[in-house]
C-alpha cells in the first residue's frame, strides 16, 4: 500500500490524553458543562472547546476586574488585568492540550514570560505615577469606563488566537520541530528584546527631569518613533510563524493571522501611534526649540519599523507610506484641534496639559 502523506498521518493520530487536561477543565468549568460521558464536547471539537472556554474566561476575568475598578475608582489594575489575561489563556490551553510537545511548551512559555514582564512594568509605572491619566474623564462614569474593558476583552482574545490554536490543535501536527518553529521563536525573541530595551530606555530618559521638553531620540528611539510597538508586532508575528506546522495540519489555523494583523491595526490606526501624534503633537508646537527638535525627529525617523535615519530620509513619500506605515494622520496640522486621548507608547515626551503619552499599554 502506498505510504500516507505526513499530513494524513498526523491528521488521524490521537495520542494518549494529557492527564492534566481533565483536571484543568474541571477546575474552570461547572459540572453541568462537562458531559457525563467524559467531556465528549471537548473530545469531539477540542479547538472549538478551547476558543469558547478562552472567550468565557476572558469575559469573566475582565468583567470581574472592571467591577473592582469601577466600584473603587481604582485604575491600577487595568493594564495588569489585560497583560495577565494572556498568561491565563496560554497556560490554560497548554494544560488542556491533548498532547503537550515542545512546540506548545515553548510558545506558551514565550507568551507567558513576555506578558508577565509587561504586566510588571505597567504595574510599577502606574504605582510610581499614582494613577492612570487615561481614565481621568471616565473614572466616575461606569458605562463609559466599561467600553475600555470590552475593548480589552477583544484585544486579548483576538491577539491570543494563534497561541490558542497552537495549543488546542498541536496534536494534529508532527511533533518534530521544523524551521518555522525556530524562525518564529527567533522573531518573538527579537520583538521581545526590542520592546523591553525600548521601554527601559524611555523610562530612564523620562526619569531625568532635564529631558521633560526633549524628544526621546536615544538608543532604539533613534531608529523608530515607537520601537516598543515594533517589538510588540514582531513578537506576535513570531507566534504566528511558529504555528505554521500546526496550521498545515489544520488549515483553519491560518486565519489566526488576525493576531498580528489586529495588533498592527490597533497600534497604527487606533490606540497607538495616532493618539501620540497627529493633532496630539500640539504640545510640541510652541514655536521654540522643542518644536524644531520634534519636526526634525519626525521627518528623519520612521513611525514603527526600525530604520537608520539616513536611509529613511532618502525614501520617497509613497515608500514611507507603503513600507513604513507613515500615514497622513500622523502629521500635525496647526489649523485643527487636538483629538485628545493618550498614546499607548511614545518617545515624544510629556504633554503640557494633555494626558501622558508614555508607556506600553497595547489595549
Amino acid at each position: 500500500a502506498p505510504a500516507r502523506s505526513a499530513r494524513s498521518k498526523y491528521s488521524s493520530w490521537r495520542p494518549r490524553r494529557n492527564p492534566a487536561a481533565k483536571c484543568a477543565a474541571r477546575c474552570v468549568l461547572p459540572p453541568e458543562v462537562l458531559e457525563p460521558s467524559g467531556m465528549s464536547w471537548r473530545d469531539d471539537d477540542p479547538i472549538g472547546f478551547a476558543y469558547i472556554l478562552c472567550l468565557g474566561v476572558t469575559v469573566g476575568l475582565q468583567l470581574a476586574c472592571f467591577a473592582v475598578a469601577a466600584a473603587l475608582q481604582f485604575d491600577k489594575i487595568t493594564d495588569l488585568a489585560g497583560s495577565l489575561n494572556f498568561v491565563v489563556l496560554a497556560v490554560l490551553t497548554l494544560l488542556l492540550a491533548e498532547d503537550i510537545g515542545a512546540r506548545q511548551i515553548v510558545v506558551s512559555c514565550l507568551v507567558a514570560v513576555s506578558r508577565t514582564e509587561l504586566a510588571a512594568f505597567l504595574l510599577y509605572r502606574v504605582l510610581q505615577r499614582g494613577k492612570d491619566a487615561r481614565f481621568d474623564t471616565v473614572r466616575e462614569r461606569p458605562l463609559v469606563f466599561l467600553i475600555f474593558w470590552v475593548w480589552q476583552m477583544l484585544w486579548v482574545f483576538v491577539v491570543s488566537s494563534s497561541v490558542i490554536f497552537i495549543n488546542s490543535a498541536g496534536h494534529l501536527a508532527s511533533p518534530t520541530l521544523s524551521a518555522a518553529d525556530y524562525v518564529g521563536w527567533a522573531l518573538f525573541g527579537l520583538g521581545f528584546a526590542v520592546q523591553v530595551v525600548a521601554d527601559v530606555q524611555k523610562y530612564l530618559f523620562r526619569a531625568d527631569q532635564a529631558n521633560r521638553r526633549r524628544v526621546c531620540d536615544r538608543g532604539l528611539w533613534r531608529f523608530s518613533r515607537h520601537p516598543n510597538f515594533c517589538g510588540e508586532v514582531l513578537l506576535w508575528i513570531g507566534v504566528y510563524v511558529a504555528g505554521a506546522p500546526v496550521f498545515r495540519a489544520a488549515p483553519a489555523g491560518w486565519w489566526t493571522v488576525a493576531s498580528p494583523l489586529f495588533t498592527l491595526a490597533v497600534l497604527t490606526l487606533f490606540t497607538g501611534i495616532p493618539q501620540a501624534e497627529g493633532q496630539n503633537a500640539v504640545r510640541w508646537y510652541d514655536g521654540g526649540e522643542a518644536q524644531a527638535q520634534y519636526e526634525v525627529y519626525f521627518e528623519r525617523t520612521p513611525p514603527l519599523w526600525l530604520l537608520p535615519p539616513q536611509l529613511y530620509r532618502l525614501l520617497p513619500r509613497r515608500a514611507k507610506l507603503l513600507l513604513c506605515c507613515e500615514l497622513p494622520l500622523y502629521a500635525y496640522r496647526p489649523s485643527s484641534e487636538p483629538v485628545g486621548g493618550r498614546s499607548a507608547s511614545s518617545g515624544l515626551g510629556e504633554p503640557l496639559s494633555a494626558p501622558d503619552t508614555e508607556g506600553t499599554d497595547h489595549s
